[in-house]
Parts: C-alpha cells; sequence; structure tokens
C-alpha cells in the first residue's frame, strides 16, 4: 500500500534519491531545503507502507513575490518523480493533486504552473489529458543541455470555490467594482465629448446667425442709393437706358438688372 503525504525533513535524502533515480534534473540538498523551509506544506511524497520507502515525490513552491505586471500569486511544480516499479498506479495524478490542493487551501494560489520537456510525451499527455494543464508558451533552450521546454499552466479556480469560496467571492465583487468604475469613466467621457460638440456647434450657430444681419447692414446701403437714383431719373426719360430699376414692371421677372452697392 502507498499513501501520499506531506515531506518532512526527514524525507528530504529519500526524495533526493527518487530525483537521482529517474530525473536528469539533479539537485543540491540545500535546495529540498529551502523548499521545505519556505513553503512546507506543499510538497509532498509517496511512501510504501510495507518497506518505508519514499518511492515518489513532487516538490513545489510559490511564486507570491516579484512578480511580473499582471500576474498573481501562484504555485509551481520544481520536480515530479514515480519510480518505474511504482508507475501505472496513478501515483503522480494523486502527488499533483495533493501539492494544488496545498496551495489553494494554505496559500489561496490562483494557478500553477511547471515546465515539461518538449520531447517528454509520457509527462506531456499526463499534465494536458489527465491534470488538464494548457502549454502557455515554449521556451528555448530552458534545459541545461540546451532541449527546449513548453510552459504550462493550470487554473485553480475549482478548487478555490471549494475552499476558498470567501476569496472568490472577494474576487468577484473587486472585479465588478472596476468593470463599474471603468464604465461611468468610458460614459463620463462620451458626455464630455457630446458637451465639446454642442459648444462647437452653438458657437458655429452663433456666428451663423449673425451673417443675415450682416448682409442686410451691407446691402442697406444699396437700397437707399438705388432709390436716390431711381429718382433722380427725369420722369419723361427712357426707362431702358438706367443703369438701375426698381421692382419689375408685372409682366416678365427678367427685365431689369440690379446694380450692386
Amino acid at each position: 500500500m502507498v499513501s501520499i503525504q506531506r515531506v518532512t525533513a526527514q524525507d528530504l535524502l529519500d526524495v533526493q534519491t527518487a530525483n537521482l533515480c529517474c530525473l536528469p534534473e539533479i539537485y543540491h540538498f540545500s535546495y529540498y531545503l529551502l523548499h521545505l523551509n519556505l513553503w512546507p506544506h506543499i510538497s509532498h511524497c509517496a511512501k510504501d507502507q510495507v518497506t518505508g520507502k519514499i518511492v515518489g515525490y513532487v516538490l513545489a513552491k510559490m511564486e507570491d513575490t516579484n512578480l511580473s505586471p499582471g500576474d498573481v500569486k501562484h504555485g509551481h511544480i520544481t520536480s515530479l518523480a514515480v519510480m518505474n516499479s511504482y508507475r501505472k498506479l496513478g501515483l503522480a495524478t494523486k502527488l499533483m493533486k495533493a501539492a494544488e490542493r496545498a496551495m489553494v487551501e494554505i496559500y489561496d494560489a490562483r494557478y500553477v504552473s511547471l515546465h515539461v520537456r518538449r520531447t517528454n510525451r509520457a509527462a506531456l499527455h499526463l499534465y494536458s489529458e489527465t491534470l488538464g494543464f494548457y502549454i502557455a508558451e515554449t521556451e528555448e533552450g530552458y534545459y541545461a543541455d540546451g532541449e527546449d521546454a513548453h510552459s504550462m499552466k493550470k487554473d485553480l479556480l475549482h478548487l478555490r470555490k471549494e475552499l476558498r469560496p470567501e476569496s472568490v467571492a472577494k474576487d468577484e465583487k473587486e472585479q465588478s467594482q472596476k468593470g463599474a468604475a471603468a464604465g461611468r469613466a468610458g460614459r463620463g467621457t462620451t458626455t464630455r465629448g457630446r458637451g465639446a460638440a454642442g459648444r462647437g456647434a452653438g458657437r458655429g450657430a452663433g456666428r451663423g446667425g449673425n451673417a443675415p444681419q450682416q448682409q442686410q447692414q451691407q446691402q442697406a446701403p444699396a437700397k437707399s442709393e438705388a432709390t436716390s437714383t431711381t429718382n433722380a431719373t427725369p420722369s419723361t426719360g427712357n426707362n431702358n437706358n438706367s443703369t438701375q430699376t426698381t421692382t419689375p414692371a408685372s409682366g416678365s421677372g427678367g427685365g431689369g438688372k440690379k446694380k450692386k452697392g
């Protein structure tokens, strides 16, 4: 029988031995101690209850400081391994789920990430098909031997709803408030834009409204000049010799030419 349990200081040498037996990536013993000291709750091991031997492990940590802009605190799987003779028993899945649960329950992780070799098809199948990870990006030359790595992620919202519902509700409330604030800011910008357009139209209409008055003022002297010229024309003369006529007589409307003042 194999049980899943948290890694303790007494387990670290056996965990390191499992790492050396299973993976090309090896770590100094101090690196295991660092994980245990800083994040003592999320690394787990699979222990054979009959022999007392550790036959698998997951080494994990939290990423909650020095985050890139837009990122949130999350867990990261440093290493996962199961001894050859204990594979096909679902131990890797159990180890991963135990680590994910601890990340959420204790640290409220938003998601979990990991790296996997592009050529490790068995691991890729486990992460993508069984555990629900997706490839976020591919990092060239990630490993010491130059092989590329797939950077994979998995959202932990389903666990957060189960284990940290108050935190999920808080996040949803904050997102709603941000959305409402953005909506108000957008409406305010639109209103200011319409107001400016209205003021511009008002000024344009004001200038346009003064134009007929100016034209009338310019035309008024012309009418006065026309009247005086017409009055000066002898009543006995021929109207065709007049340079200015008043309102045309009944008949054709185009009989006279109007002189510009």
